[in-house]
């Protein structure tokens, strides 16, 4: 199983190679994913918000920073591929919340089930102006290595 730490370090980095040029000048990649998963990190660590009725507040706070950070509707164009032309603006409009929603359900239990967990940020490659950031969570890579 993967550690929710690493998860988030995942999301955070692959969903990069999806934003807008303008948002990769924001910063270095990995200072986006380091800014990003902190930010998170703090509403899970916020000792007021970690109670199950506080649930819906709590995922409301993440939603709202990984949503300032992430193009969803880039990620979700770019899962169609070609078939992405051939909706129509309703059809696509659906899609993009749809797939939203997926990755919202499918993370949010593996992102909020964090631990204490460390990130250790990897190195960056700047590649044909994409900026993939790597990172790992040590929990994880002692794990693997057992």
């Amino acid at each position: 199983m993967l550690a929710r730490k690493n998860i988030i370090v995942a999301l955070l980095a692959s969903c990069l190679l999806t934003l807008s040029p303008a948002v990769l000048r924001a910063g270095l990649p990995t200072d986006q994913v380091r800014q990003t998963a902190d930010r998170v990190l703090s509403v899970l660590q916020d000792s007021r918000l970690k109670s199950a009725d506080k649930q819906k507040e709590r995922r409301d706070q993440i939603r709202q920073i990984i949503g300032s950070r992430f193009d969803f509707g880039e990620m979700a164009k770019r899962s169609l591929g070609s078939n992405w032309q051939k909706a129509n603006n309703e059809d696509q409009r659906q899609f993009v919340e749809l797939f939203t929603e997926l990755l919202e359900k499918s993370y949010a239990d593996q992102i909020e089930s964090y631990n204490g967990e460390k990130i250790v940020y990897g190195r960056e490659n700047i590649n044909f102006g994409r900026q993939p950031a790597t990172g790992r969570c040590t929990t994880w890579l002692s794990r693997m290595s057992a």
